[in-house]
């Protein structure tokens, strides 16, 4: 199935969909900043105490989806079509916001990120 949308009205739900991205990877690598600080810091402790020096920060590095949005909101702009026909996997992905690698996505970043868990 397919559906066609007005270029605007898609362009609005997609960067809507990308600026609760951003927020959600803004809050995560924050978090993430703030905890690599504690790790590193605890390394230097250590090593100064004359522990063993750990070489590894074990923490999971957020995850940016950005260039995705980014991209169909170019082809979008780009488009000489006032009305975009979307199949149904595109509209899932740019209507929705359901993404192949959302999933992944949300599984990283929940770690640092409340938002993560919400949308």
């Amino acid at each position: 199935m397919t559906v066609k949308i007005k270029k605007q009205e898609l362009l609005d739900v997609v960067k809507a969909n990308l600026a609760k991205h951003k927020e959600i990877v803004e809050e995560a690598f924050a978090k993430y900043r703030e905890q690599a600080i504690v790790e590193l810091d605890s390394m230097i402790a250590e090593a100064k105490a004359g522990k063993r020096i750990r070489r590894y920060v074990n923490l999971v590095e957020p995850v940016d989806q950005t260039p995705e949005y980014t991209k169909a909101i170019r082809q979008i702009e780009m488009s000489a079509e006032d009305l975009i026909e979307l199949a149904d996997q595109e509209f899932k992905c740019y209507v929705l916001d359901q993404w192949h690698w959302k999933a992944s996505f949300t599984t990283a970043n929940a770690m640092y990120s409340a938002k993560a868990l919400e949308g």
